[in-house]
């Protein structure tokens, strides 16, 4: 008969998230995964099999969480360049539209760690910059039947402007570069839409 576990698997794999989030994952050990998610080493192989199949999983649950805040402000969000702030926003002060902290967004740290080593988190990480860029896209899109786009700017292309001086602000902020030189930046960017 198989035992039953006695952790809740969803509360540990947000230890191993926070952990691999702090010190990437090669500065993480086994040692450092079973003390900060407080489970015997035999289970945590039991559960998760391996420390690369751990730090996957953790990536995609933290995936699925940052992702659905960005879309739910994308999706729901007025169609105005005020909503595009607030995503900016969201990347420079760390503001609750994601996940990300001061320790910068964990997909992108991953990505700059390992995605060159790794083809799994490469495609993890292309998959997720695809989605993202698709969600901004499409709200360039509902800004544009909305009229507070300007007419001549192709929403694709935009789109992966919009992506790529997101996904940059993160680093900088990781960075701790300097809040009004990225803010600076927003606002020339912004108001070349309108």
């Amino acid at each position: 008969m198989a035992r039953t576990r006695a952790f809740n698997e969803e509360e540990v794999l947000q230890k191993a998230i926070h952990l691999f989030w702090e010190k990437g994952y090669h500065g993480t050990s086994m040692d450092d995964l079973v003390k900060a998610m407080g489970i015997n080493r035999a289970s945590l192989y039991n559960t998760f099999n391996n420390k690369r199949q751990l730090y996957e999983r953790a990536l995609q649950t933290y995936r699925h969480t940052n992702n659905r805040q960005v879309f739910q402000l994308l999706e729901r969000g007025e169609p105005t360049i005020a909503t595009l702030g607030q995503l900016f926003q969201s990347a420079t002060e760390g503001k609750s539209t994601t996940a990300c902290g001061q320790r910068g967004c964990f997909m992108i740290n991953s990505t700059t760690e390992l995605a060159n080593l790794d083809s799994d988190i490469q495609q993890l990480a292309k998959e997720n910059n695809q989605k993202l860029v698709a969600a901004i896209h499409r709200f360039l899109q509902r800004m544009r039947e909305a009229g507070t786009l300007k007419s001549d700017l192709d929403p694709k292309g935009v789109a992966q402007l919009i992506f790529i001086t997101y996904s940059g602000l993160q680093i900088n902020r990781m960075m701790d570069i300097c809040p009004t030189a990225n803010g600076a930046a927003v606002q020339t960017l912004l108001d070349q839409l309108r």
